[in-house]
């Protein structure tokens, strides 16, 4: 049995859900792809991971929106430094 067995590299899961190679290597950063790890400049994701992978819904944010959701968290950590 192969030690890489079970597991595939962003191209190959990148066919496996019809996405780019660079959204799945951003993914793995994100952690949205459970049991991935980098070995040197490779990820090496579970195939169950990809194949179980739902994008989230709803509208991308606007500008005005991250700004908000930015200057919120900096005030929330602010108030817990005083």
């Amino acid at each position: 049995m192969d030690l890489l067995d079970g597991y595939v590299t962003t191209a190959e899961a990148a066919l496996l859900i019809e996405k780019g190679t660079r959204i799945i290597a951003r993914l793995c950063q994100d952690g949205k792809l459970p049991g991935a790890k980098k070995m040197a400049k490779t990820w090496l994701i579970p195939r169950e991971s990809v194949l179980s992978y739902r994008p989230e819904r709803g509208r991308p944010k606007t500008k005005k929106e991250r700004l908000a959701a930015e200057r919120a968290a900096f005030l929330a950590e602010a108030k817990e430094v005083v």
